[in-house]
């Protein structure tokens, strides 16, 4: 089995609740407690909303043994006109960071986006993480 990407279900979210707020829980340094303890997603629904053509969706991606270890979250909107994808969360297990899991699924979030029609690509990221930016350039 090779590693692929592909859109998340259902039975997806009790391994997605943990890969996301997990990322989150590790955050470090002088990043404020409250935001390391703070669950992003809290139902299955609240995840699973990004399931739209239209409004986005959450990507998985899964290793060569099936197991998910990273997922991107992703909505489309509408700004003056314009289409404009918005992502996050997105986290990639501790275990395979620095591997390509991550830039694999911005990638294929770029297809996606420019297939859709959008113009732009925009992550909201806490002010505490500036190392960041640089790689979603």
């Amino acid at each position: 089995m090779d590693s692929c990407i592909r859109i998340a279900v259902a039975r997806d979210c009790p391994r997605l609740f943990e890969l996301i707020n997990d990322a989150y829980h590790r955050e470090s340094g002088d990043i404020p407690p409250a935001f390391k303890k703070t669950l992003r997603f809290l139902t299955p629904s609240e995840l699973l909303s990004h399931h739209s053509y239209t409004s986005g969706c959450t990507l998985v991606y899964e290793d060569e043994t099936g197991a998910i270890i990273g997922v991107l979250c992703y909505t489309v909107e509408s700004h003056g006109g314009a289409l404009r994808a918005h992502f996050g969360p997105f986290a990639v297990d501790e275990g395979h960071q620095g591997k390509g899991v991550g830039g694999a699924l911005l990638n294929e979030l770029k297809v996606r986006a420019k297939e859709k029609g959008c113009v732009s690509i925009d992550a909201e990221v806490v002010n505490h993480r500036l190392d960041l930016f640089p790689m979603c350039e």
